[in-house]
């Protein structure tokens, strides 16, 4: 290696590193009451764990390398299986021993729910494998569960092949393979019977496909590339907004037929993807069954209901969407407890209200979180309240229960406790005493026949059941910001047929729009507060049975192997850009580096737009892409070694 190129190689590490050490000087900067106070990137582990998972998986890799010709050797000398075979051999076996033989899942009530209550189908070509296993026989869901597992083992098989196509290290590819095969979240992903892993198999295949397509723009890898893409677009309707990521790949090379990919590509998944929204309409009152409803959480999550937030883009809306505006604010009051959408102190600045516009940040919002309000103190004033209306009387009107409720603000003097106060007395009425729909929770309770009568006696049953530490700490849980979007994006019809949707549900995109710096800030921090977190051990599907007397000794399924991952999936976006950096100043070869390019870009579109697309879920949403995130920082991680240890430079 040239001297000049060590040196430049060196200087780009030594950028690395430092890039690795500055999220966490900007976590403990930013971690202060006065400028964001909470981490902005999540990192499970200290710097000195990142530089030992660093150490350990350069070692690993180094040691691996030595005896790589070997493992070659014997590989052509007694087993006359190719590598994609061998893979999913070992795939399977290695899956099977830590499910200890057993089979997992049940989807028997989403297919009857699907097929025979008009349900929305949402996964349609998943659903329609699930229908088939369904009527093939009673034992669907042991057939699904093998489903799974094979396409599991197959799309890592599929990326071996990806690797090979574009990375002649062969060390490096099998380190990689290794490790993917070993992750936890992605063999327990398998025991959940849903799309998952036939959009995983499907989106490993058409990478492979679309690469494979410019070395060898044959009819047949055409059609196979265009056929799985349709498909991919049954799946699930996000293959839409994928459709720049392959056409950038595209675009970026040159080869035969190279206009007509990208024509096909756009039909192939435009025009089935349009169909199935107006199919959608037409048989369920709704064109998608998240678009809407995700914009919604997003808007509550995000701070666009904050009051002072409301001032500064209310006047740019149009009539109609501000009064969806209100009646959605209205909605969120009701549900959310005061606590998580208490507007940040400093809201009104301009500077900071992009960041941080709530008391509680993004990350927060997601989790469980306790109010400091004294709910004790609150729950003897009521049932004192109460109490003494029922020495008079036996029950009690709606309006007069407002009325006496809200009296007892006056016995408060803390701000905080009236706001609790007064969401426990809307609580009340609005979940309990005039609603029923068991979709949403609500139940109609203590009301006297047809009269606008209450038993006393049942509204004490209610405060005692409700107002305490453990249920208002409970309900700060992710559901009742879903709970807020159902009521306007996704409810069933009172005859069970299809969904009804807010008249001006059209309007939540023009609220979004009209601050477009919010959404795009706190997407953002969704992405590197958020994202990326390694669960040990794991709590997928069935996986908690996985550690009870497993056949894999316990330190691989749980500590200290699994740690390993925190560092290459905690700084996926950091190893995603680096990489992509890295082939573009360091790679010759125009095909190996645009496809190198592609591999780094595919965890970075596909996470970010997870952050502006949903709320919930990340971990299990993130495991299509695990593969990728994987092999990014492994090429990083090889960067590192030959640019300090050149002598030690890994061969093929």
């Amino acid at each position: 290696m040239q001297t000049k190129e060590i040196y430049l190689k060196r200087i780009f590490s030594t950028f690395i590193i430092f890039t690795l050490i500055l999220v966490f000087i900007i976590n403990e900067y930013f971690n202060t009451p006065e400028r964001y106070g909470d981490d902005i990137f999540l990192i499970q582990g200290s710097i000195l764990s990142v530089i030992v998972t660093i150490i350990l998986i350069n070692f690993l890799l180094f040691q691996y390398n030595k005896i790589i010709e070997k493992i070659i050797s014997f590989k052509n000398t007694y087993i006359k299986l190719s590598g994609f075979w061998i893979i999913f051999i070992l795939s399977i076996l290695y899956k099977y021993l830590i499910f200890q033989f057993n089979i997992y899942g049940n989807y028997t009530d989403t297919i009857e729910g699907i097929f025979f209550n008009n349900e929305f189908n949402d996964y349609k070509l998943y659903n329609y494998i699930a229908y088939f296993f369904y009527n093939l026989s009673p034992n669907h869901n042991a057939y699904l569960f093998i489903f799974n597992n094979v396409l599991g083992s197959i799309s890592l098989s599929f990326f071996y092949l990806i690797l090979k196509n574009i990375n002649k290290f062969t060390s490096l590819n099998h380190i990689v393979v290794i490790l993917i095969m070993m992750y936890m979240p992605m063999i327990a992903l398998e025991t959940i019977l849903r799309v998952d892993m036939l959009y995983i198999f499907l989106l490993i295949t058409s990478i492979y496909t679309i690469i494979l397509i410019v070395d060898y723009p044959t009819k047949i890898n055409i059609m196979i590339f265009l056929s799985i893409m349709l498909l991919m677009t049954f799946t699930r309707e996000q293959t839409f907004y994928f459709l720049p990521l392959y056409l950038i790949y595209i675009l970026i090379n040159n080869f035969d037929k190279k206009v007509f990919v990208s024509l096909s590509l756009i039909i192939i998944v435009t025009i089935p993807s349009l169909l199935i929204a107006d199919s959608n309409q037409k048989n369920y009152g709704v064109s998608s069954k998240y678009r809407d409803f995700h914009l919604i959480v997003k808007m509550a999550q995000y701070g666009y209901l904050n009051e002072n937030i409301i001032k500064g883009y209310e006047n740019k809306l149009s009539t109609d969407a501000q009064g969806l505006l209100h009646e959605i604010k209205h909605v969120y009051q009701t549900n959310i407890l005061p606590h998580k959408r208490k507007s940040s102190v400093n809201s009104e600045a301009y500077s900071y209200y992009l960041f941080r516009p709530d008391q509680e940040t993004i990350r927060q919002k997601s989790l469980i979180t306790e109010s400091n309000v004294d709910v004790d103190k609150i729950h003897n004033l009521i049932i004192n309240q109460l109490s003494l209306l029922l020495s008079k009387q036996n029950s009690i009107d709606l309006q007069t229960f407002d009325k006496k409720i809200s009296s007892l603000k006056n016995n408060l003097t803390k701000q905080r406790e009236k706001e609790m106060l007064m969401f426990i007395k809307s609580l009340i009425i609005h979940q309990y005493l005039t609603k029923t729909e068991k979709v949403l929770g609500n139940t109609m309770m203590c009301k006297i026949n047809d009269t606008n009568q209450y038993k006393i006696n049942c509204l004490i049953g209610i405060v005692k059941s409700i107002v305490n530490k453990k249920y208002i700490k409970n309900r700060s849980d992710n559901w009742y910001y879903t709970k807020t979007a159902f009521q306007f994006a996704l409810m069933p019809n009172d005859n069970n047929i299809g969904y009804s949707q807010h008249n001006k549900i059209n309007k939540v995109q023009e609220i979004i729009l009209a601050m477009p710096t919010l959404y795009l800030t706190q997407s953002t921090l969704t992405t590197t507060s958020i994202t990326g977190r390694v669960p040990i051990p794991v709590n997928i599907g069935s996986s908690q049975d996985f550690y009870n007397n497993n056949i894999i000794p316990y330190i691989f399924i749980e500590k200290p192997f699994q740690k390993l991952y925190r560092t290459p999936i905690n700084f996926w976006y950091i190893f995603a850009i680096w990489s992509l950096i890295l082939s573009i100043f360091f790679m010759k070869n125009i095909k190996k580096r645009n496809a190198h390019i592609f591999m780094a870009l595919v965890p970075l579109y596909y996470g970010y737009f997870l952050s502006f697309a949903t709320y919930a879920e990340f971990m299990r949403l993130m495991i299509p892409i695990i593969p990728f995130v994987i092999y990014n920082f492994m090429c990083v991680i090889k960067f590192l070694c030959e640019s300090y240890l050149p002598k030690y430079t890994i061969k093929s």
